[in-house]
């Protein structure tokens, strides 16, 4: 608004000077009272013409843009993946372990003892005494002197500034915007699923096809020993009767009684049986599942626009200015004069003095004593540890998974595009420029 008007008013004075004649006088705008009338200048005349400007306008086109969207594909992939498999066997290793064993031997050592001793010594001593001097010193006296000097002295004086002040006009503008507005889809997918299915595999197991036997023991023997002999864990022989404990075996056979009972003898038998088994399968389920999406849509509202108009104002501003003025002033200045006074000074004299003193003497001595110490003797020894092996076997694998593709569409989409609409509006146009008409010769020499 303020480059327009500035423009207009450019434009209003080149035509009023472009307009004027060349010689033609000024107006008489500052010719005293005596003038005629007739120097007057006649009034501008303007008329209102209709022209044609360019207005920016936000607009809402439809536009085909491409968009990259994504599918899901189920594909298969082949990995291998190893499983443990644990072996336990027996290993006998040797290893040799330290056995303290406690030692004496006979060790040296040396002792220092004291001896205290008493020894004359003669030492010096600074005897402090004091002596009076006479000396000279200089001290600094004022002396009041009178001078002059300029020093410069505030003054408070005010003056009047302009200012410009820009004041807020507001307006309102009809302006359209497009918003998201959100709405619920419903949809169908595909997922993975882990279910469990029975599978049939072959497994090699151990079975016992053994069968029972008749044979023939001792029915005095109590667990393979003797009854009367048990303490001694004597084997019971041919005569398990017998509780002499002497010998079992010096018995008659009459009284070793036999019975006869059934004993399972084992075979143990590798066989391959089929189980059922269950194992965790990848299973393709349909679902449905919720989708928040957007739509757009355009609306209308009223903002208000904020325009900023310069306005000239006036104040006092006050203001500080320094003038210069003579004044004078007392300096007190030092003067070096010489005192002479007196004054003490502690010396000292060296003196000599006797005095006994006790000196420690060290006299060594040679002693012995025991001393246990503990040596650490290497011993070998055998054990048998289980040492578990683990064996890495590899087994094919296949998964199912899904990935994201991408591909290409096209699709319309709003888009908010500013364009220049021609709009007519009434400007004011100069028609004729005023000329001031010559001036009478008896006018005053403003108006020639």
């Amino acid at each position: 608004m303020r480059i327009r008007t500035t423009v207009w008013l450019a434009a209003l004075a080149l035509c009023s000077w472009s307009a004027q004649p060349a010689g033609a006088q000024a107006p008489c705008a500052g010719c005293t009272t005596s003038a005629p009338a007739n120097c007057a200048a006649p009034a501008p005349a303007y008329e209102q013409v209709e022209k044609t400007i360019l207005v920016p306008t936000m607009v809402t086109e439809t536009r085909r843009v491409c968009d990259v969207e994504y599918r899901t594909e189920q594909r298969q992939r082949t990995f291998t993946v190893c499983r443990p498999v644990t072996e336990t066997h027996d290993v006998q290793e040797t290893f040799t372990v330290m056995v303290p064993e406690r030692r004496t031997r006979i060790e040296r050592y040396t002792v220092s003892k004291p001896v205290m001793r008493q020894v004359t010594q003669n030492y010096t001593v600074q005897v402090p005494y004091q002596e009076q001097r006479q000396g000279t010193r200089r001290v600094c006296n004022y002396v009041p002197v009178t001078q002059t000097r300029t020093v410069s002295v505030p003054e408070t004086r005010t003056r009047t500034e302009s200012y410009t002040v820009p004041r807020t006009v507001m307006r309102q503008v009809s302006q359209n915007y497009t918003v998201r507005v959100p709405y619920t889809e419903t949809r169908e997918g595909t997922r993975q699923v882990c279910r469990w299915a029975p599978v049939n595999e072959q497994r090699t197991v151990c079975v016992d096809e053994g069968h029972y036997e008749d044979q023939v023991v001792a029915a005095g023997c109590n667990g393979g020993y003797s009854a009367g002999c048990r303490g001694h864990r004597r084997r019971c022989c041919s005569a398990p009767c017998n509780t002499g404990c002497a010998s079992p075996c010096d018995a008659p056979a009459a009284c070793a009684p036999v019975v006869t009972q059934k004993v399972w003898v084992p075979n143990i038998v590798q066989k391959i049986v089929n189980v059922t088994v269950n194992r965790s399968q990848m299973v393709n389920e349909a679902y449905s599942y919720l989708v928040q999406l957007c739509r757009d849509e355009t609306r209308t509202r009223t903002v208000n626009v904020c325009d900023v108009v310069n306005e000239t104002r006036t104040r006092e501003v006050p203001y500080t200015v320094c003038v210069a003025k003579q004044e004078s002033y007392v300096v007190n200045k030092p003067q070096i004069v010489d005192v002479p006074y007196t004054y003490m000074v502690t010396l000292c004299r060296p003196e000599t003095r006797t005095r006994t003193v006790n000196v420690c003497d060290v006299v060594t001595e040679e002693q012995t004593r025991n001393v246990d110490y503990t040596v650490c003797v290497p011993k070998q020894q055998t054990r048998t540890r289980q040492v578990t092996t683990v064996n890495m076997v590899q087994e094919p694998r296949t998964e199912t998974y899904s990935v994201q593709v991408p591909y290409r569409v096209e699709k319309d989409v709003q888009v908010q595009v500013c364009k220049m609409v021609p709009k007519k509006i009434l400007v004011n146009v100069l028609v004729n420029v005023p000329v001031a008409p010559p001036c009478a010769p008896a006018a005053p020499p403003c108006c020639r």
